[in-house]
């Protein structure tokens, strides 16, 4: 289960969201951008706006749309320079670490000696 963090402290938990439902988009504006809310008007309300501000979507993004919800599992969509859809995820679901199976891994790369050799005479003294 995902959670995420709210203003007060407490845990929340993620909800699915889309591009396709409503939610905020960013304008250019003078030498900046100004952020706008699914009217299409300035979004004034200061703890949105730091919370859209915390994302730190990159300048060079198109049709940004960002959503309504802090606790949406996808908190920001763009297209990138080279035409690609980029997203923005919600922090607690990129930087939870790998408890499962994947934690529990070796490194990358490692193998047993005798996987390597091949199981050959070579391998077998190597255990002894």
């Amino acid at each position: 289960m995902l959670m995420a963090r709210s203003r007060g402290g407490g845990r929340v938990r993620l909800c699915h969201s889309r591009p396709t439902d409503p939610g905020y988009g960013r304008k250019p504006h003078g030498r900046g951008f100004r952020d706008v809310d699914a009217d299409g008007g300035t979004l004034r309300d200061r703890p949105e706006l730091d919370r859209v501000r915390g994302l730190v979507i990159p300048p060079a993004w198109q049709d940004v749309w960002i959503c309504a919800r802090p606790n949406g599992h996808l908190q920001a969509m763009g297209t990138d320079a080279a035409s690609t859809s980029t997203t923005r995820s919600s922090g607690p679901s990129r930087s939870r670490p790998n408890t499962g199976k994947a934690g529990k891994a070796a490194p990358w790369g490692w193998r047993p000696a005798a996987v390597l050799l091949g199981g050959t005479r070579l391998a077998r003294r190597e255990r002894r």
